[in-house]
């Protein structure tokens, strides 16, 4: 299961039109009618963007990815006006998050890698909006929760310790464990039941 992950990338759901938009605008306003000239040159004039379109199309065709660039790349020019010198460092972070959940594969994030990208992500949110980064925090509680419900569980179970004296018991050897059944233990010297639950 991959619950972390999906809980990351509902945060980069949440965060992405919302940059997007914040990221168009600061960029009309400092290069006026020539700002989508200006993203694509800063872009590197990249072949997944149109040319031209209408604001909302070029607004929506800018993935999170190309969004933590503009803020990096265009920092002098056009944010660090409007945002703190810790929004460009959470946008590095989560470029680099957005990187590893790109290219995860099966696996899910850990638990602290979780907790981090969602932290970031409401950090980073908050400078635009406080409904999106409230959103993403939310996410970010889902997550703290499964941990504490884990943490219990750890702490409350103990270390288990079995009081079995190992000398009585005969070893099996190879030939006669291939024919024997761990069920058909249950009860001998080998197998005795435990007060101990799953």
């Amino acid at each position: 299961m991959q619950e972390n992950y999906e809980l990351v990338q509902k945060g980069f759901r949440i965060l992405h039109p919302i940059m997007a938009s914040f990221v168009c605008s600061k960029m009309k306003l400092v290069y006026g009618k020539n700002w989508w000239d200006e993203v694509l040159y800063v872009l590197n004039d990249p072949k997944d963007l149109p040319v031209l379109g209408d604001y909302n199309d070029l607004v929506d065709s800018l993935d999170i990815a190309n969004c933590l660039r503009i803020i990096d790349r265009e920092w002098n020019e056009v944010f660090k006006t409007v945002l703190t010198i810790n929004s460009r460092t959470w946008a590095k972070e989560l470029m680099g998050i957005r990187n590893s959940v790109a290219h995860i594969g099966q696996q899910d994030l850990g638990q602290d890698d979780a907790e981090r990208a969602l932290d970031t992500m409401t950090r980073l949110c908050k400078s635009f909006s406080e409904k999106g980064a409230s959103e993403i925090r939310e996410l970010y509680s889902q997550i703290r929760k499964k941990a504490d419900v884990l943490s219990f569980l750890e702490n409350s179970i103990g270390p288990v310790s079995i009081d079995m004296p190992i000398q009585n018991v005969k070893p099996l050897t190879e030939t006669s464990s291939r024919k024997r059944n761990l069920l058909n233990l249950v009860g001998t010297e080998a197998v005795q039941k435990t007060t101990l639950t799953r």
